[in-house]
């Protein structure tokens, strides 16, 4: 994960600032202990969350514009959170599309044929809403 990878992407924007003007991290990298004020700092953040909270609001904004992928060996380790997003959705019978590819990784799942799929389906969308219609 080098100097941080896509955790230090994640405490860059959801954590509060040290007194040296950066991040706080989540976690001591040393021996594990968890910053609980820095979790906190995190929760508003949390997608699952706003959508228990706020779903009345935003189910009209979202129902048939969430389109997620995700492999099921995500090398960011987003598999988890995209699985608990898929299960929060589904809950709500929320009109989403959002699918688990079996043993992709983070990039292996953009082929071609995937690239061609998601073409068509923004073309659908575009189409759709240029003629007023919902897609």
């Amino acid at each position: 994960m080098g100097r941080g990878g896509q955790l230090g992407s994640f405490e860059a924007v959801f954590s509060q600032r040290g007194t040296d003007g950066k991040p706080i991290k989540l976690w001591d990298r040393g021996n594990g202990a968890i910053d609980l004020r820095t979790s906190q700092s995190w929760v508003p953040y949390d997608i699952v969350r706003r959508l228990d909270e706020n779903w009345q609001e935003l189910e009209p904004k979202l129902n048939g514009r969430l389109f997620v992928y995700c492999g099921t060996a995500d090398t960011f380790y987003l598999d988890g959170a995209v699985i608990l997003l898929r299960e929060a959705l589904e809950k709500r019978k929320a009109k989403a599309v959002v699918e688990m590819i079996p043993g992709a990784d983070h990039g292996s799942f953009m082929t071609r044929a995937f690239r061609e799929k998601m073409s068509r389906q923004m073309e659908q969308v575009l189409r759709a809403n240029r003629e007023g219609a919902k897609p």
